[in-house]
């Protein structure tokens, strides 16, 4: 068995183990208490479940941008942790909070989801991203972000909750978490290819 230290290991693996892996626990735990938390709910979910799943549902493919980015850095032993992390942070910045826009950048995610169409919606009531799966008529609503911590102080208000289809809600997040953890695997298997054996 071979002893590889540290120095064996590109920065780009350094990044996707350690702080990609940390983001990636952190989304699983979001997820992970949102369920909770809707399983323990007498007959709807209330606000918490909404801002956690909100987190989960934005930060699953923000892990995908950084292993696009660790990725392209595969074989590159100058380039420093720090100056990924950068990358990473940078890309991710471009989408924000839009889950929308977040969502329509991986067209394998959206296929692998059957997800039909995703939009943002906003008016006097409500800011949401609505989902429309191939397999059902009505939407899934995503509260945005600021909305759900701000109601009606948010730029745009929400104050409207539509529980009915918080189990597909359920459903869909641990379809995301799988398709992240088949990416992840993969990453991992490319990323080992550059060790120095």
């Amino acid at each position: 068995m071979s002893n590889l230290g540290i120095n064996n290991y590109t920065p780009a693996y350094l990044v996707f183990t350690s702080d990609l892996g940390f983001l990636l626990r952190t989304t699983k735990n979001y997820k992970r208490d949102a369920l909770i938390i809707r399983n323990d709910a007498d007959i709807t979910s209330g606000p918490t479940f909404y801002l956690l799943t909100s987190l989960a549902f934005e930060l699953f493919p923000k892990v995908l941008i950084g292993y696009q980015v660790c990725l392209k850095y595969q074989n590159d032993r100058i380039i420093t942790d720090k100056k990924i992390r950068d990358e990473i942070s940078d890309e991710m910045q471009k989408y924000k909070h839009s889950i929308d826009k977040i969502y329509l950048a991986f067209p394998d995610l959206i296929k692998a989801l059957d997800i039909k169409s995703i939009s943002s919606f906003n008016n006097d009531f409500a800011w949401e991203y609505r989902i429309k799966l191939n397999t059902i008529d009505n939407h899934v609503a995503i509260k945005n972000i600021e909305a759900i911590r701000y109601g009606s102080f948010a730029r745009n208000k929400d104050v409207a909750t539509f529980c009915a289809s918080d189990h597909i809600l359920a459903d869909l997040i641990d379809k995301i978490e799988k398709y992240v953890e088949d990416e992840k695997i993969k990453t991992d298997a490319q990323l080992r290819k550059a060790f120095i054996c």
